[in-house]
């Protein structure tokens, strides 16, 4: 490696006593966190129709360490935290109407989030070191990464989802005949810029052998890339709603004890952007291109 422990010693107390926030180490894992649970009621109604009710929710944590290559070390402020939230609750009710005749319905609601924390608010900061190579750009030496991953914050996916599903089946001599429909509407929210933060680089020369670490005690870095949208923020993420409309028919036949033929047609309307006629339409599309 371009620098030594001592030199990754320095770099963690400047950031410290110079910029003010704690870089981390090197140490720890990816651990994964994860608490799921689940709840099903079933009800009897009377003998041609009963129903049932489930909820469950499943949160996870996992620390992602993944920053770190073979000419890069990322130290754990670098890293980040991938917080998952899935909640869904499902209600369905089946009936008997004849000994021929049966439907079911089915609606369900599902909430997903998953979230980039980070363990700072510090921007991005790559310290790059000398590789005593005159003919190489300052960029190129091995490098230290501390602060805020570039592509965490503000990091966040938020879907959420009904959907509404109704059948019925009809039975005719040896055939079943299902047929029925599927609306579904997922309402989404995305959000990823990089360097939101902003991103600093800087470099660290080597002076008659020694690392000069002059330039980050002065400040005096040597690229600095911000990317927001200062006159309306509310542009930056994507939002946008997808609805589904499905009919279907399906006849499953019971041609003899040994032989059972299922077959059937299925058309989808997809409706990527809602179509609402609103003036945030053009705002919509354009983020949805983004994203």
């Amino acid at each position: 490696a371009d620098f030594s422990a001592a030199d990754l010693a320095t770099v963690q107390d400047i950031a410290r006593d110079v910029w003010g926030f704690e870089p981390g180490g090197t140490s720890g894992g990816g651990d994964t966190e994860l608490e799921e649970y689940a709840l099903k009621l079933d009800w009897n109604i009377n003998d041609a129709h009963r129903a049932n009710l489930r909820y469950s929710k499943l949160e996870q944590n996992r620390v992602r360490p993944e920053a770190s290559t073979a000419s890069v070390l990322a130290l754990s402020s670098n890293w980040y935290n991938h917080v998952k939230t899935v909640e869904s609750y499902v209600g369905q009710l089946f009936s008997d109407w004849t000994d021929n005749f049966s439907t079911e319905f089915k609606v369900s609601y599902r909430d997903y989030s998953a979230i980039r924390v980070s363990p700072t608010t510090a921007p991005s900061i790559s310290v790059f070191f000398d590789d005593l190579n005159a003919s190489t750009a300052i960029n190129t030496g091995d490098a230290i990464r501390l602060g805020t991953e570039r592509s965490s914050p503000g990091n966040t996916l938020l879907t959420e989802t009904w959907n509404y599903f109704a059948a019925a089946t009809w039975t005719l001599g040896d055939h079943d005949i299902k047929f029925g429909a599927e609306y579904a509407e997922n309402d989404i929210y995305n959000f990823f810029l990089q360097d939101y933060w902003g991103n600093y680089s800087f470099y660290v020369p080597r002076v008659n052998g020694v690392a000069d670490f002059g330039n980050l005690t002065r400040g005096q870095y040597f690229d600095y890339d911000l990317q927001t949208n200062a006159a309306d923020p509310n542009a930056i993420p994507a939002r946008y709603k997808d609805k589904k409309l499905g009919l279907f028919i399906q006849d499953t036949w019971y041609v003899s004890p040994n032989l059972t033929l299922t077959y059937g047609l299925r058309a989808d309307r997809p409706d990527p952007l809602g179509l609402e006629a609103d003036a945030d339409q053009p705002r919509r599309r354009g983020a949805l291109q983004a994203w």
